[in-house]
């Protein structure tokens, strides 16, 4: 609408004045050639008070064919006002087939470009007013949600790829250099490793809500499965512990610990520290012996002991109560709960986790592990729930059993006589409590699934720091070996590589390394070394058949593992490795490398108890195939674990 204006002030293209003229005087001339003279002077006249005007006329004839104008007669002083201008561009002719005029167009030539500078000035401006307002527009619109989106993967990013809070303490160069990088790299590069990071997590929780195909499924494979349903009680924050703690810790009195004995203990050192060790060679009093020889020379022991008179005796009271707690199960005993405190050891020592547990935290997890199954009959929670058992009723069908044992494990603790933690401050000895009974109510199978879901996000989230440390030499080290003490992290990583044991010391990852620990402590029976696998195999199978027997006796359904006239045995002990066993501890493994021991062990025994299955089932080709490539696949898993190397 505002650009047409513009031609209001340039030279009218539809002006026909200029041509009515010419036609004019050309007539005349034709007529009356004397009258000429006058007929220009009054078109002289007439221009006179225009821009423009003429300045030549002549009459003379147009060639046909060449379509120029040839003059006979030039008219010269009619009283013409303009004068010829200074560029021919400027002079614009009129002509008839015998006349011609000549008229003088500089000014509404200059006129014309001018008006033409100035509506290209005005689209110009038009268009950066515009461009202005669509930038604006845009950036509202789109630029700054994207800048938001993008700033959001630079975090998300920094707490992918390690660089995060759970930092502690200064860096040294390469992360530094690290930092840099993510700080320099484009946004499109770091989205790109966001997402293959997500990708990855993604699929580990996939892979935990996968629903099998139960199709094919033996009844031993159905009833490993069943054990895994329930619901996931909340896991609280671990807050961190104060500095003081472990100031006390270490300034506690040096004490005298006694030696490990075979006389004693009934075991030699070199055997006690190796996966074949078996507690179920021990005679009663030699697991007291073994339990007091554990929680008093233990470092983590510095927590609770001080050295004063009467600490052994308090210990040894303990002791023989936790003892006195457990019933004759087969499976549900005393020597089972030294077997997951022994282990817990092992295992402290195989993780470092000096590096990320305080001493309290270590005593609480040794505790735990003495008493995580005190009073238990020998029967599992659904039977509980299923027949309306006082515990259930009284914890509402959640966990009973392993609340009933925390509850029983304090109520010994609470006696003067065996009062283990009397020494802590109020503070310590609330964060004890919640360490005993966090990791004891996680010893609940219903808890299984979600712990090796949560350890291995723990792994994808941190895969970079972890697989910056070095992992040890599987190839060199066979399970028949003994446990010996691995080597410094802080020695043995690649220089300049973030300390995973940061990692593990972060509170919201330290109560999921302790319930971890216990919890496949308490499932390890599979993970030790072919005889003392294959002994708490039965033992646990017989605690199980004896339920099936009292289920069949009160009318209600028996569990598919209780069932001993219809169990195949070697086929559970591959279910339970294949479902349960088997991916726990290959997600620890990533985790700590130096626990692959156990993961050989697991590889040995599940090929045993195929080849057990083999001898007493004489099975089809396919039934064979559809096994074997079952624990082929176990033991992939276990090895790639081992080498850190993704299936």
């Amino acid at each position: 609408m505002v650009m047409p204006l513009f031609d209001v002030m340039a030279f009218p293209q539809k002006d026909l004045s200029l041509d009515a003229w010419v036609e004019q005087v050309s007539y005349i001339n034709h007529h009356d050639e004397s009258a000429t003279m006058g007929e220009l002077h009054k078109m002289s006249k007439f221009f006179s008070h225009h821009s423009y005007g003429p300045f030549a006329a002549c009459r003379g004839h147009s060639l046909e064919h060449a379509g120029n104008f040839i003059c006979d007669k030039w008219y010269k002083d009619w009283g013409q006002v303009n004068g010829a201008p200074a560029r021919n561009a400027s002079a614009w002719v009129v002509r008839t087939e015998t006349f011609q005029v000549v008229f003088d167009m500089s000014r509404p030539v200059k006129v014309k470009a001018a008006v033409a500078l100035l509506s290209m000035s005005f689209t110009v401006c038009i268009m950066l007013c515009f461009s202005i307002a669509l930038s604006s527009v845009v950036t509202d619109l789109a630029v700054t949600p994207l800048e938001r989106m993008l700033g959001t993967v630079r975090e998300i990013a920094a707490t992918v790829f390690r660089f995060s809070s759970i930092m502690i303490g200064p860096q040294d160069d390469h992360e530094e250099s690290e930092t840099t990088d993510i700080d320099n790299a484009g946004e499109m590069i770091l989205l790109e490793k966001v997402v293959e990071k997500l990708s990855a997590i993604a699929a580990v929780h996939a892979s935990t809500e996968q629903v099998l195909d139960t199709e094919d499924m033996d009844e031993e494979d159905l009833g490993i499965l069943s054990m895994l349903h329930g619901e996931h009680a909340g896991r609280a924050s671990l807050r961190s512990l104060p500095q003081l703690d472990k100031d006390r810790s270490q300034s506690r009195i040096l004490r005298i610990t006694p030696d490990f004995s075979q006389d004693v203990h009934g075991v030699d050192e070199e055997t006690y520290n190796s996966l074949r060790f078996n507690v179920l060679d021990l005679a009663p009093f030699q697991l007291n012996k073994i339990t007091f020889h554990v929680m008093f020379s233990h470092a983590s022991s510095a927590a609770i002991f001080s050295g004063a008179d009467g600490e052994e005796a308090l210990l040894q009271t303990f002791v023989s109560a936790v003892h006195k707690g457990y019933p004759e199960n087969p499976f549900h005993n005393f020597a089972h709960a030294v077997d997951v405190q022994t282990t817990i050891v092992k295992m402290l020592k195989l993780t470092e986790a000096e590096d990320f547990l305080s001493h309290l935290e270590q005593c609480s997890l040794l505790v735990a592990g003495l008493g995580h199954d005190l009073g238990h009959p020998g029967l599992n929670n659904g039977f509980l729930s299923e027949v309306g058992h006082e515990l259930a009723i009284k914890y509402n069908d959640r966990s009973p059993l392993e609340n009933m044992h925390c509850a029983v494990l304090y109520q010994l603790l609470a006696r003067p006589e065996t009062e283990l933690f009397g020494s802590l401050s109020d503070e310590d000895y609330k964060e004890v409590r919640r360490i005993c009974v966090e990791t004891i109510l996680h010893t609940d199978m219903a808890c299984h699934q979600n712990m090796v879901k949560d350890l291995n996000l723990l792994y994808q989230i941190h895969d970079e720091a972890l697989r910056q440390s070095a992992a040890p030499q599987p190839s060199r080290v066979t399970s028949r070996q003994t446990i010996s003490k691995p080597g410094r992290r802080r020695r043995s990583m690649l220089e300049g590589a973030t300390d995973p044991s940061q990692i593990f010391a972060a509170p919201e990852h330290k109560m999921l390394v302790m319930e971890s620990l216990l919890h496949s402590a308490d499932v390890s029976n599979p993970a030790r070394e072919w005889p003392v696998s294959r002994m708490w195999a039965e033992k646990c199978l017989e605690e199980f058949f004896a339920q099936g027997d009292q289920e069949r006796s009160r009318g209600i359904p028996v569990q598919f593992l209780n069932d001993r006239q219809k169990l195949n045995r070697p086929t559970s002990q591959i279910g339970f490795i294949e479902f349960m066993i088997a991916p726990l501890f290959a997600a620890q493994i990533w985790l700590w490398p130096n626990l692959f021991e156990y993961g050989s062990c697991l590889s040995m025994n599940i090929g045993m108890w195929q080849e057990l299955w083999e001898e007493e089932a004489d099975p089809s080709e396919d039934e064979l195939e559809k096994v074997t490539s079952r624990v082929d696949q176990v033991q992939e898993t276990l090895s790639c674990a081992a080498m850190r190397i993704a299936s």
